[in-house]
C-alpha cells in the first residue's frame, strides 16, 4: 500500500479558477461547433461511467426530493439529478466563481424543466448557507481529499442532511492502480493539497463523523487507466490545449471503454474509494 505523508497548504480557488477559466474559453469557442457536438456524443457513448447510474438508483430507492452536490464544479451531476422523477430541486455549491459561472452558462442550454430544478451557489462547503435538516441526499465527488481537516466538511454535511439523509462520497483510492509517490506528489503540487483514502480509511472517517455506513468499496479501474493517460502520458506527447485537449480526452474515453470489462476483477485497484452512508 502506498504510504505518502501529505503536508501542504490548503487547496485554494487560484488553481481551480484557472482550470475552469481555461474550460470556459474552450466552451465558448467550441460549444456550438459541429466538432464539439460530435465529441460530446462520442464521449457520452464511450465514457459513460456507472457512477451516474449508481447515484440515480440511490436517489430513486430513497425517494430523494431535494439534493445537494458539495463541490459541483461545472454542474454535470446537478443537471443529471434533475432528470430523476422524484427530485424536485437540486443545488450545486462550489467555491470557484469560474466553475459556478460555467454551470450557470450551461443552464441556458438546457430545457426549462431542468433550469427550474437546478441552481448553483458560490460558497465554502464548510460553511453552507442552508438550514439544518434541509437535504435528502448529498453528493461529494472528488472533494474531501482536498481538505486537511475533512471532519469540518463532514460535520457540515451532517448538519444540512435530514435525519436518515443519504451521503455519497467519492475520493481517490490509495490502492489505485499505478499510484506512485511521484504521481501523488504531482497531485499535491497541482492542487495545493491532495490526499488519498482506502475504502476502510474513508469508512472510519465518515463513521466517526456521525454517519451509518451502508457500503464501503472501491471502483472504476478503467477510469483510473484513462486518467493515468490524460494526466501523466498525454502531457508528454502534446500540449493539453485547445483541440488537442479534446483529442486527449477522446483517447482517454477509448481506453476507458476498452478496459471497462476488467472493472469487476480489479476492484481493489479501482481509481475511487466510495462510501454510501446515512445520517444517524
Amino acid at each position: 500500500m502506498l504510504e505518502v505523508k501529505i503536508n501542504c497548504e490548503e487547496t485554494s480557488t487560484t488553481y481551480w479558477d484557472g482550470q475552469y477559466d481555461d474550460s470556459m474559453k474552450q466552451y465558448i469557442l467550441l460549444s456550438q461547433s459541429l466538432f464539439a457536438k460530435v465529441f460530446r456524443f462520442l464521449r457520452k457513448v464511450l465514457y459513460k461511467s456507472p457512477l451516474e447510474s449508481k447515484i440515480k438508483k440511490i436517489a430513486l430507492n430513497n425517494t430523494v426530493k431535494v439534493a445537494l452536490e458539495a463541490g459541483c464544479g461545472t454542474g454535470s451531476f446537478v443537471f443529471s439529478l434533475t432528470g430523476i422523477p422524484t427530485i424536485k430541486y437540486c443545488v450545486g455549491v462550489d467555491f470557484s466563481k469560474s466553475a459556478i459561472d460555467i454551470a450557470a452558462k450551461r443552464s441556458t442550454f438546457h430545457r426549462g424543466e431542468v433550469r427550474d430544478k437546478a441552481s448553483f451557489l458560490l460558497s465554502d462547503i464548510r460553511k453552507l448557507p442552508f438550514k439544518d435538516d434541509t437535504f435528502d441526499l448529498m453528493l461529494s465527488l472528488g472533494v474531501l481529499e482536498h481538505f486537511k481537516d475533512p471532519s469540518l466538511l463532514l460535520a457540515e454535511m451532517k448538519r444540512v442532511l435530514k435525519p436518515n439523509g443519504v451521503l455519497f462520497l467519492q475520493v481517490p483510492n490509495r490502492n489505485a492502480f499505478g499510484l506512485t509517490e511521484e504521481r501523488s506528489k504531482t497531485a499535491v503540487q497541482r492542487t495545493g493539497y491532495h490526499d488519498f483514502y482506502t475504502p476502510k480509511e474513508l469508512s472510519s472517517l465518515v463513521s466517526n463523523g456521525g454517519f451509518r455506513i451502508n457500503k464501503a468499496y472501491s471502483d472504476d479501474f478503467a477510469w483510473g487507466l484513462s486518467i493515468w493517460y490524460i494526466d501523466f502520458i498525454a502531457p508528454n506527447l502534446a500540449p493539453h490545449k485547445g483541440l488537442l485537449s479534446y483529442i486527449h480526452w477522446g483517447i482517454g474515453a477509448f481506453i476507458y471503454a476498452s478496459f471497462r470489462p476488467l472493472d469487476p476483477f480489479m476492484k481493489h485497484r479501482g481509481f475511487h474509494a466510495i462510501i454510501e452512508a446515512e445520517k444517524i
